[in-house]
């Protein structure tokens, strides 16, 4: 399932983390992501672009002419690919972005506003790092050789640090809205050769008490993929291959239950999951079922709400009372409230929403609800549809965006977003040819302006919109090959300014309360580029001690 806004996850409903701080970031278009981190409060999900398309493996092919709910007349359509979560945030609190070094074991952190730069000893090897809410600008970096964690923390009389034993390692943070717990863990799916046979099942629940720092170590399921808290922080939810693993914080941690989402001997690919906001319960896509399964997470009991065709995709609205299913083979939306849909089917609304043969799979909810974004990541599709969550009977919005749609990033409030564009994942025979590298697109889905587009001659590396969707930041070139610039975007003027890197970005993001956009370079002693969000001044620092090997870490 889609990512909602920035891409966070419990997401999707994520920032209660204060302030919060929106942003994305990629190796490549359709790359694998080299760092995570911090995961937001309340419960969502995303699906996966490896996960098999429903009631048709493999990738489509053929000949003849393409079919809004398949490939190729007598073809499957491969699965839809869902770009934003290959983006991750690089870490930036409330006025400083940090970046850690694991050759030094030290970690950096600029003051956006002044461009000043500082350093803090961590531990050996420090890697992932998370921004931490709070009254001070805050973050916690896994220290991968010595397998502890550091705390820092920076306050009037300057940084202070502790250390906390993390034995599970990882590659990856979770952090609870008001940054009292963190959840050190890794995602199997951004090891670049993962072991086989480990199931990496330990995760380690950080207690961020200041000055009482203290972890504990707990086992969960099989490769966990998502790892998230509860709206009231008393509990966190880790979904994996198993199922959901409820872990109770409300004294000393511990896994309360492992819940099922499958038969037994069955696996499930967790990314297919989201985790209602108030963790009651969790609804699945699983490969091949028509319908999704609904189960209650404190008793364990399983429901399948039946439709019409498999769903290539499932999202809840903001409340977590309904959820919005993707049926890609009729072009239609099922709106399916819960719980009431388990016992009675007939509450389910569907309707028809593409257009005349537009193809949609992928689905996209504003944090707040009052929008959903429709495209197909599977098809050279250009085209996207606007929803609304709440409203069944409201019609829907289409916008014609002039190239194949990759991944889409909505504001808050889903008044706009930015949308990313590529070629199709796969050569389909009777598809129109299409000479996009790359390109980008600023909707506005309230004033019924025509999207705007911005053709790049580079992929993009990072793409970024704020949570008022009043500013938009991409980033393209990448190694050796340039061009390298960004791309900052004015809404709703649709203006876009152009700057020129000084070399290959790695990351960027917002800083909001400092007024700023970072871009992170490639350069071997560090390198950061920051642009004054209302003026357009642009300022490189080079030179505060980072290594090549610097790894990001953020919202995921």
């Amino acid at each position: 399932m889609a990512r909602s806004a920035a891409g966070t996850m419990v997401d999707k409903a994520d920032d209660m983390r204060a302030p919060r701080i929106v942003a994305v970031w990629v190796v490549a278009l359709a790359g694998a992501a080299v760092a995570c981190g911090a995961e937001g409060s309340t419960l969502g999900s995303g699906a996966s672009e490896d996960a098999s398309p429903s009631g048709a493996p493999g990738a489509g092919g053929g000949s003849g002419a393409l079919l809004p709910g398949g490939g190729a007349a007598g073809s499957p359509l491969p699965p839809e690919r869902e770009i934003e979560q290959r983006y991750q945030a690089p870490v930036a609190s409330k006025r400083f972005v940090w970046v850690a070094n694991p050759t030094s074991g030290r970690v950096a952190f600029v003051d956006a506003a002044t461009a000043e730069v500082s350093l803090v000893e961590a531990g050996n090897s420090p890697t992932t790092v998370a921004a931490l809410p709070g009254a001070d600008d805050a973050a916690i970096v896994l220290n991968a050789l010595s397998k502890d964690a550091t705390v820092m923390r920076v306050g009037a009389e300057g940084i202070a640090t502790r250390r906390v034993a993390v034995p599970s390692g990882g590659n990856a943070w979770a952090v609870s809205p008001s940054g009292a717990r963190a959840i050190a863990w890794t995602n199997a799916k951004l090891l670049e050769h993962a072991d086989p046979l480990d199931g990496y099942q330990d995760v380690t629940v950080v207690d961020l008490s200041q000055g009482a720092e203290k972890s504990v170590t707990l086992s969960v399921g099989y490769r966990p993929t998502r790892v998230a808290f509860g709206a009231d922080a008393a509990r966190a939810f880790v979904v994996s291959q198993d199922g959901v693993s409820v872990i109770d914080l409300s004294g000393e941690p511990r896994v309360a239950s492992n819940v099922r989402l499958t038969d037994p001997g069955k696996s499930l690919d967790a990314d297919d999951v989201v985790v209602s906001p108030d963790g009651a319960r969790a609804i699945a896509r699983r490969p091949g079922e028509k319908g999704v399964a609904v189960v209650d997470l404190a008793s364990g009991a399983l429901a399948v709400v039946s439709l019409a065709s498999a769903p290539t995709d499932v999202e809840l609205s903001s409340d977590g009372t309904t959820a919005l299913v993707v049926l890609r083979e009729t072009g239609e939306v099922a709106w399916v409230p819960l719980p009431g849909a388990i016992g009675d089917p007939n509450l389910v609304v569907k309707k028809k929403i593409a257009d005349t043969g537009q193809t949609i799979g992928s689905v996209v909810v504003a944090r707040t609800g009052a929008r959903a974004f429709l495209y197909s990541s599977a098809v050279p599709e250009a085209r996207m549809s606007v929803i609304t969550p709440g409203d069944p009977a409201q019609a829907p919005m289409h916008l014609l965006l002039r190239a194949p749609v990759g991944g889409v990033f909505s504001s808050d409030d889903g008044a706009s977003a930015l949308v990313l564009h590529d070629k199709p994942p796969t050569p389909m025979s009777g598809a129109p040819a299409t000479s996009y590298v790359a390109a980008f697109s600023l909707a506005l889905t309230t004033t019924g302006a025509p999207p705007k587009v911005q053709g790049l001659d580079a992929k993009p590396v990072a793409a970024v919109i704020s949570p008022g969707g009043d500013r938009a930041l991409v980033a393209t070139g990448a190694g050796t090959s340039g061009p390298f610039r960004a791309y900052l975007a004015r809404l709703p003027s649709l203006s876009i300014e152009t700057f020129e890197l000084p070399s290959a970005p790695i990351s960027a993001g917002l800083v909001p309360a400092a007024g700023k956009a970072f871009i992170a370079e490639q350069h071997p002693e560090g390198r950061l580029s920051l642009i004054d969000l209302e003026g357009g001044a642009i300022k490189t620092i080079t030179g505060f001690e980072l290594a090549a090997k610097v790894v990001y870490g953020g919202a995921k």
